[in-house]
């Protein structure tokens, strides 16, 4: 078997995952394989083929509902993802040192309900989103922001984009490189690309592994740490220019992936300080490379 990054023939197999997304177990007895790549360590599932019976299997419409029958608990979530919202955004726009008086066009690809979009002035931005899930984007366009369906129709609206972002999308393509190839041809030339994504050099993968909340088969196709993530933008044509691991993604993502240890309590005890430090989430910024 080939790595399905580096096409590399060392492999191996991790585990056999049941379709489980995040902390939501949807059906045990749909099993996937995982394996590893020694050569650019990219984790990924082996012999699937995305179709439409695929997607309309796995990603179902009520994909993006995941509200709990408490509201304490829901507005508490909705305030931790302004401020995750801020954060990501700010982290943007301080990377984007291009002077511009005209607006901004951002992008952003798996936009979801467009949540994220909704935070960027109307007067300062053009906002578009892509997103295939129909809930999704019916609750970006009753949020005034333009949506496309596929990243092709994007394309053909010939707009160049000042900034292009990823937040947990990059897992889910099935030809990463295509899309990245895409992307760099609608990127202004002084654009940024930001990509977020599961870290698989993270402890809640490395003490989780088939329980990993970020695991989410099959729809994670692969998932990336530092060194396969690299790889992968420097064969599409990008030098990333930072990476951070942002420790207020997914707030409870550590608790679930080790749920099922028997000495969750006492990893719990420490879980503050072992959230800051796990690293679950890897955000990159890069930019095209200079022709």
């Amino acid at each position: 078997m080939n790595c399905s990054l580096c096409h590399n023939l060392s492999v191996n197999k991790l585990f056999i995952a049941s379709n489980k997304h995040g902390r939501h177990l949807w059906n045990k007895d749909d099993l996937f394989e995982f394996f590893r790549c020694h050569a650019c360590g990219v984790v990924f599932i082996a012999d699937l083929v995305p179709d439409d019976k695929y997607y309309s299997k796995y990603y179902p419409a009520n994909y993006y509902n995941d509200e709990h029958k408490n509201r304490f608990l829901n507005n508490l979530i909705a305030l931790w993802s302004k401020v995750s919202f801020a954060s990501k955004s700010g982290s943007i726009l301080n990377s984007f040192r291009h002077p511009c008086t005209d607006k901004l066009r951002i992008l952003d690809i798996g936009c979801g309900r467009g949540d994220f979009l909704a935070r960027f002035d109307p007067q300062r931005f053009d906002r578009t989103g892509v997103e295939i899930n129909a809930t999704g984007i019916a609750s970006t366009k009753e949020k005034g922001i333009n949506v496309f369906k596929s990243l092709h129709d994007v394309i053909s609206t010939g707009f160049y984009f000042d900034i292009v972002t990823l937040w947990h999308a990059l897992e889910h393509l099935a030809n990463p490189s295509d899309t990245l190839a895409q992307i760099s041809k609608i990127m202004d030339k002084d654009g940024i690309l930001t990509i977020a994504t599961p870290n698989t050099d993270s402890i809640g993968f490395k003490l989780g592994q088939k329980d990993w909340f970020h695991l989410d088969a099959p729809r994670h196709l692969r998932l990336y740490n530092p060194k396969s993530i690299e790889l992968l933008l420097k064969k599409s044509g990008f030098e990333v220019t930072r990476y951070c691991n942002p420790f207020y993604d997914y707030p409870l993502d550590l608790f679930w992936s080790v749920s099922k240890r028997p000495w969750k309590f006492i990893f719990y005890l420490f879980y503050p300080f072992l959230k800051l430090v796990s690293c679950e989430t890897l955000m990159v910024i890069c930019k095209k490379k200079d022709r």
